[in-house]
């Protein structure tokens, strides 16, 4: 497991180029679906707007961790480790709690900002239960999206 997250730093270390580059893409999106999450989840075009918004620096993460590229060719980064001790499980098992950190990170100041968009709009306990079970349902597509994400990057 050890040399599976050294292997990731260097990797990081290697990659910073390319990965800084889509990295601004993210935060760009970040910002955006943060803004679009302090609206209440009344309007369809605010629902569909914020998980489109928001789930684009989640597969920007996913893709910076899951995969790289050799020449112009895009390539599982498990492809690259099959010559490693590092197995299967063992692979899923880190990529997995990279992308729950990263949902971690990202939902938090979700909730936050949330609760100041129900605080402005006029708080209710029916509101803030809605708005939590639809934050609540967004987090768990994106988990479920990235897990499917890893496993087929290992095949």
């Amino acid at each position: 497991m050890e040399a599976l997250k050294r292997f990731d730093e260097e990797f990081k270390r290697i990659n910073y180029n390319e990965i800084s580059s889509k990295n601004i893409v993210k935060y760009i999106f970040i910002f955006v679906g943060m803004l679009m999450v302090i609206f209440p989840p009344t309007e369809v075009i605010f629902v569909i707007g914020t998980w489109e918004f928001l789930s684009v620096p989640v597969i920007v993460h996913l893709k910076n961790v899951l995969y790289t590229t050799q020449g112009k060719q895009r390539t599982p980064v498990y492809s690259v480790l099959r010559i490693t001790p590092a197995d299967r499980k063992t692979y899923i098992y880190i990529r997995l709690k990279y992308l729950l950190s990263f949902l971690g990170k990202l939902c938090i100041p979700c909730i936050i900002l949330q609760m100041l968009g129900l605080l402005m709009s006029g708080f209710t306990v029916t509101g803030l239960i809605y708005s939590l079970i639809y934050l609540l349902a967004i987090f768990i597509s994106y988990a479920i999206i990235g897990y499917g994400d890893i496993i087929i990057s290992t095949k």
